[in-house]
């Protein structure tokens, strides 16, 4: 016998995937999101805080943000990109007045403008938190954005330690011979726990021996090391940070495609498990009653995984925040739901949860309960009740009593 993992299991209505937008983001009233500055979009995905992570442009015929006249030059899509940006910030993005956008590369591929912003304050960057906003070049109207910008705000903009200091205890950490890759600079780090930013140092040593790189972060207040990550090691760069300035490569955003007429659509949803217990391999299986977006309209798997979708646009958007069914919504405790955001070309657009995407627990416990509901359901088929929503909370933080048997 083989007992499966317990989990904390509340009854709840389970609301359709836009009204939960609706409630992660009181800032928007209903889907589309209006502004004076023209532009139109719909909420697709939030961060954890509320604040809008994923939003895709309609195609009212008000939504242009480009006049067709400067739709060609690089400096007027600039402004437009800059004045609409600096429109959002507050009101929509959730951030303080203090908070600088500072677009820090344009660029344009084929019919598809590129804008991408970094969050400052007081002059001083936040690590790893970006935005990309796409434009398209013909119809002048948003096509996408996406950010990671946190809601939080920094704690102070005065270090306590100089930057000479800094140095000396980088030198002490990778040795004395060390090469000083770049010179110790004030940034932000996102403090997910206290939710705050926390004001530190950061700088880029290589050792001697030249087959390690690196990169060093200290708390500006305390001097104390919060990080040491060799860059090559840990493969953040695709080539030798001497050589590259990409330093978000962890961060690239899906391909975008200009939008073609209305098709049917298909693929299926599938996880990699534990079959039966967290002592088995996990193997690959299909999710059953699983809410899929396609570019902003929801869709649910059958028994076997698949999906079909009518109506919907060419390429396709296809995301699910968090593994959310008609009879199931599993949240994790201790960090970010599972996630999917990618674009497809064309149909199948086939989705797998895995480690990259989510958490093992999330998927064991969707499939299990939910292979455990229909399951019953097939042997009483008066039993409805096993079909109103539950949520089901996952690495929640307390004294884990499962057992399994071998």
């Amino acid at each position: 016998m083989s007992l499966r993992p317990s989990v904390l299991v509340l009854a709840v209505i389970l609301l359709p995937i836009s009204a939960l937008f609706a409630q992660a983001s009181k800032r928007f009233q209903g889907e589309k999101v209006t502004y004076d500055t023209h532009g139109a979009m719909k909420l697709l995905r939030a961060n954890s805080d509320g604040s809008p992570s994923v939003m895709i442009g309609v195609n009212d015929e008000n939504a242009e943000l480009v006049a067709p006249a400067s739709r060609d030059s690089e400096r007027e899509v600039s402004l437009a990109s800059r004045v609409w940006m600096a429109s959002i910030s507050e009101a929509v993005l959730g951030l303080s007045p203090n908070a600088e956008l500072r677009e820090t590369s344009i660029n344009r591929t084929n019919d598809l403008w590129l804008s991408s912003y970094e969050l400052f304050y007081h002059g001083i960057p936040v690590r790893a938190r970006i935005a990309h906003l796409n434009i398209g070049a013909t119809n002048g109207k948003l096509i996408m954005l996406r950010n990671n910008f946190p809601t939080a705000l920094p704690v102070t903009f005065v270090p306590q330690i100089s930057k000479d200091l800094v140095m000396s205890l980088s030198h002490d950490i990778v040795g004395s011979d060390a090469k000083v890759v770049e010179d110790a600079q004030l940034i932000y780090v996102h403090n997910r726990n206290l939710e705050r930013l926390d004001l530190a140092y950061e700088t880029t040593v290589r050792n001697a021996k030249g087959d390690e790189l690196w990169r060093l972060t200290f708390d500006a207040a305390s001097g104390e090391l919060l990080e040491r990550k060799d860059l090559i090691a840990k493969d953040c760069f695709r080539n030798d940070p001497l050589t590259s300035s990409n330093d978000y490569i962890q961060q690239e955003s899906p391909i975008v495609f200009l939008q073609e007429p209305q098709v049917t659509a298909s693929g299926k949803v599938t996880a990699f498990v534990h079959p039966k217990s967290p002592l088995d391999i996990p193997v690959l299986v299909n999710l059953a009653n699983l809410a899929v977006m396609l570019n902003s309209k929801t869709f649910y798997t059958d028994g076997n995984g698949n999906y079909t979708a009518t109506n919907v646009y060419n390429p396709l958007i296809v995301s699910s925040i968090g593994l959310m069914g008609k009879y199931l919504t599993v949240s994790r405790q201790d960090g970010i739901n599972a996630s999917i955001l990618d674009t497809f070309p064309i149909t199948p657009a086939n989705v797998v949860f895995n480690d990259e995407n989510s958490h093992i627990a999330e998927r064991d416990v969707y499939y299990s309960v939910e292979d455990i509901r229909r399951h019953i359901r097939t042997i009483d088929t008066a039993l409805v009740r096993l079909d109103q929503p539950l949520q089901a909370l996952v690495n929640y933080p307390s004294d884990c009593n499962a057992f399994y048997d071998q």
